[in-house]
């Protein structure tokens, strides 16, 4: 004797589902509708040709002749809730309306179930009724579920039975509905309303292929065209452009990275630099496919907050580059990364370059910037007082001898001192040094207080401005956590949406009664615009020196010197740097597009190079 089923009278779509995957060996969702025809028509129970096509299963088949059985019972699923809405009747929490082969509890052997074979089975039910069969890999019926490709069949000609008769009973039910019905036209409305919005859709989504078709094929057509006559062409009948253009195009032909064509060398794009920072901070190491496995799979390259930067998040077990053993293929912590096999990854996204990388053949090249440490750059204090000048031009040391262009009268020397001393105070000559040690320091970071900012909330914090050869950066307050990566907490902008900087307490945020006692020299403020609005930064320059056992000598020299605190000191050096990065970041901001018109660049500019 069978055991008990629980259920009702109600479809299991996950069962019809599973029968349906007999006759999916891919299991692609998809399988031949000559073949379900085939099964559920002459196996099993076989279906009348009249019930078959009452599914109307053809409606759902493609031009290749498959029937796609997921989208099928999604149809049919949807059909069965409508009835029930209809009807007001929901299926109860044990799941009542679904037929499930799930077996009593405490059922023994012999006592309460027998074992046959299933075709045994099968003749059983067509004899005498009953159904469906409760299936297991082997005797006891609480072990693994086994279903066979005739079991499967049945079922499905169950279902088939059960839905062809529910569209009967619609059909029916449509019949009989008249027009004086009670929410009839409400009904016929939405009917209507369905229809339309599905045929649109349809054929909004028919007129996308096509036009996605069109696109396809004129890119290939110009591809084609390239190909058949790139090798008849030298790479100097072909602008950088034109071949960094024909790249991208079988790039995206292929689903590949970019990459030169045979016999042709290797356009890729890159950022130009804003401003000149010297460094010498870049390493490369070169992995081979054992060990760029390994270092695959233990680093972590992370995005950087404010940017599209990658650098390392952590330092991989055996890739330490202060370990000597470890130096010639590691890393040292926090490095930007630079470029992949000489490909500059500056002009790309971070899922580009990881991109990139994952794609490129071994073995793999990585070119790193390195963070700058504190014994590696000189402090603000160091900077203002033991940075010395470059030496005056030439023609101005010709002056201050006198006789100018052999001139040696009273008079033409007296002017010449004077112009040479009014431009010895203007020429920013002098300060070139100076300003490339600062760049480095600025790199580095340099720690001030932030009063306000335009992403501030809550009091004032310590933070870190810093630069790249594009962009400045500053740490929002969640950086004062030691578990945080500082890099993924970092606010900023490009060098060209840098506007000027203020010196002292001139915003309406720092003019307020709380900062009143902060010496208004100690304060700058860095002004922003963007695109979408404007903003500033609020800082205050520490006046505290290094712990040294001398820090009121230290201090008292340098007010003997300056005639001003040291946070004054630092404040002074800082604002004239910043000043002098924006008029150069200005000297390159304008351009000229397409139509002659003066623009302001707000991203740096791209230029195409040529790798061999």
């Amino acid at each position: 004797m069978m055991g008990q089923l629980k259920g009702g009278v109600g479809q299991d779509w996950d069962e019809v589902q599973t029968c349906f995957k007999l006759f999916d060996k891919e299991g692609s969702g998809i399988v031949s509708f000559a073949e379900v025809k085939h099964e559920l028509c002459h196996l099993g129970e076989p279906l009348s040709a009249s019930e078959f096509d009452a599914l109307s299963l053809s409606e759902h088949v493609d031009k290749d002749g498959l029937l796609n059985y997921e989208d099928l019972i999604k149809l049919f699923k949807s059909r069965e809730a409508g009835r029930r809405a209809q009807a007001g009747r929901k299926a109860a929490d044990n799941g009542a309306g679904t037929w499930r082969q799930v077996p009593n509890t405490h059922l023994n052997l012999v006592t309460d179930y027998r074992v046959v074979n299933y075709n045994v089975w099968v003749y059983w039910v067509r004899v005498h009724g009953g159904g469906p069969a409760i299936t297991r890999k082997g005797r006891e019926i609480y072990s693994e579920v086994e279903k066979s490709r005739l079991q499967g069949t049945i079922q499905l000609q169950c279902w088939a039975r059960q839905a062809v008769a529910s569209v009967a009973l619609d059909k029916a039910f449509l019949k009989n509905f008249t027009m004086t019905a009670k929410g009839c036209r409400s009904t016929l409305c939405q009917h209507l309303v369905k229809t339309v919005i599905a045929d649109g859709s349809a054929q909004v989504k028919q007129y996308l292929r096509k036009d996605n078709e069109k696109r396809l094929n004129k890119h290939a057509r110009f591809a084609a065209a390239v190909w058949k006559r790139k090798k008849g062409l030298s790479s100097m009948d072909k602008s950088l452009g034109r071949l960094k253009a024909e790249q991208a195009i079988f790039a995206r032909s292929s689903g590949k990275i970019e990459e030169a064509a045979e016999g042709q060398p290797l356009v890729v794009e890159e950022h130009t630099p804003v401003i000149l920072v010297g460094s010498a901070e870049e390493y490369e190491i070169v992995l081979n496919e054992d060990r760029g496995l390994q270092f695959m799979k233990s680093v972590r390259l992370r995005k950087h907050s404010a940017s599209e930067m990658a650098y390392v998040g952590n330092i991989p077990e055996g890739f330490d580059a202060r370990v000597k053993s470890q130096a010639k293929d590691g890393v040292f912590h926090h490095s930007t990364l630079v470029s992949v096999n000489n490909y500059p990854v500056s002009s790309l996204t971070f899922a580009q370059t990881m991109e990139r990388i994952s794609a490129t053949r071994w073995p793999l090249t990585l070119r790193w910037r390195r963070p700058i440490n504190l014994t590696e750059c000189f402090s603000l204090i160091e900077i203002a007082t033991n940075i010395q000048g470059d030496p005056l031009p030439r023609e101005e040391t010709e002056w201050r001898k006198g006789g100018m262009h052999g001139d040696t009268s009273e008079n033409q020397e007296e002017q010449n001192r004077l112009m040479y001393e009014e431009y010895c105070e203007t020429w920013k000559g002098s300060s070139i040094v100076k300003l490339q040690v600062l760049k480095r320091r600025l790199v580095r970071g340099v720690t001030v207080r932030v009063h306000g900012s335009p992403t501030l909330k809550g009091s004032s914090y310590l933070t870190r401005l810093y630069i790249t050869e594009t962009h400045f950066f500053w740490e929002e307050e969640a950086r004062s956590d030691p578990t945080v990566d500082r890099n993924q907490v970092a606010s900023g902008c490009t060098l060209y949406e840098l506007k000027f900087i203020t010196m002292g307490k001139q915003t309406e945020h720092f003019k307020k009664s709380e900062f009143a006692k902060i010496p208004s020299g100690m304060c700058f403020s860095v002004h922003f615009e963007w695109e979408g609005g404007a903003g500033s930064l609020d800082c205050e320059v520490s006046d505290a020196l290094p712990p040294t056992g001398n820090e009121e000598a230290v201090r008292n020299r340098i007010r003997g010197e300056f005639k001003k605190d040291p946070g004054e000191v630092r404040a002074d050096v800082l604002v004239w740097g910043l000043r002098s990065i924006i008029e150069e970041v200005q000297s390159t901001q304008l351009y000229y597009d397409e139509n002659g018109l003066p623009k302001k660049r707000r991203r740096p500019k791209g230029r195409l190079k040529v790798i061999q």
